[in-house]
């Protein structure tokens, strides 16, 4: 099966890595896929580029790195081993940790990178979601052809994306609908056209997009929702972005109360189906625009 091969290849001996080199110059960009294991959509797009771009000769200039983050997560068909890897960048180094290890073992060649996306799916929503650094709101409007974006201080975040904005390499991610979305997958690929257009690295008018989008909504990270235990539960069924009022009681967990203490115009979003003390049960949000 083709997904397999970018698991095994290997790129300075280090496995899970796929380069596609123009033979010119210019920036190196990685894509990023199965960062969580059960996120495996990224892997069909990587299908994608390899078929595409590869065989057809699309590349106009510089490389393309396509990453497997987590494949042992993605060989155990979990959404990671030890440590959530989107979280972990930040912390002090766990060498008990499969996560950590594997990071760490990735991060000479996170660092070769001039820009990166890192490619999600959801398991509780089916919408397609921007993710970038507050300081490049504007940019990711221009790339990505989506209703929604979701802004962050990414330099003090724990993501993949967190740190190579601290190594001064531009980071995105998206996420592309419902794991199982064929939706979400077919958008995506455009969206991914459309990233690797804005930087050159592919001409536009050979895949007819546009960014026909009207509005976008732009949500800023305010607080991440962690579980105290296994029994965290939200108090009614969020889907999507949902607006909250002020001292709103959103979730319970054994006697603690989960309230809305942030003020108006805030939105619980990316709510996890089945939320565990080890993982986050989903976000806070204020709305930009």
């Amino acid at each position: 099966m083709l997904i397999q091969k970018f698991l095994k290849n290997k790129y300075k001996n280090i496995s899970g890595i796929t380069v596609i080199d123009s033979g010119k110059p210019g920036k190196n960009i990685g894509i990023l896929a199965i960062t969580h294991g059960n996120e495996t959509v990224g892997l069909k797009i990587f299908k994608y580029l390899e078929e595409d771009i590869t065989i057809k000769k699309k590349l106009q200039q510089g490389k393309i790195f396509l990453i497997t983050m987590n494949p042992l997560a993605y060989k155990k068909q979990t959404r990671f081993i030890d440590d959530n890897m989107n979280r972990i960048s930040n912390q002090i180094f766990n060498p008990q940790s499969y996560e950590y290890k594997r990071l760490e073992e990735l991060k000479p060649i996170l660092n070769e990178l001039d820009i990166v996306l890192d490619i999600h799916s959801f398991s509780n929503s089916y919408d397609l979601v921007a993710i970038c650094d507050k300081n490049n709101i504007q940019t990711t409007k221009a790339i990505f052809s989506l209703e929604t974006i979701l802004v962050d201080d990414l330099k003090k975040s724990g993501s993949i994306i967190g740190y190579c904005k601290r190594n001064n390499t531009e980071g995105y991610g998206i996420e592309c609908g419902h794991h199982n979305d064929p939706n979400g997958l077919e958008k995506g690929k455009q969206q991914i056209i459309n990233f690797l257009s804005y930087y050159n690295a592919i001409h536009i008018n050979s895949y007819n997009s546009t960014n026909n989008i009207e509005h976008q909504n732009i949500y800023q990270f305010k607080e991440k929702i962690q579980p105290l235990t296994d029994n965290f539960t939200f108090t009614k069924p969020f889907v999507g972005f949902t607006s909250l009022e002020e001292n709103e009681i959103f979730a319970k967990d054994q006697d603690k109360e989960y309230r809305n203490t942030l003020g108006k115009n805030i939105y619980l979003g990316i709510p996890a189906k089945n939320p565990k003390a080890t993982d986050g049960a989903g976000f806070l949000f204020e709305k930009l625009e």
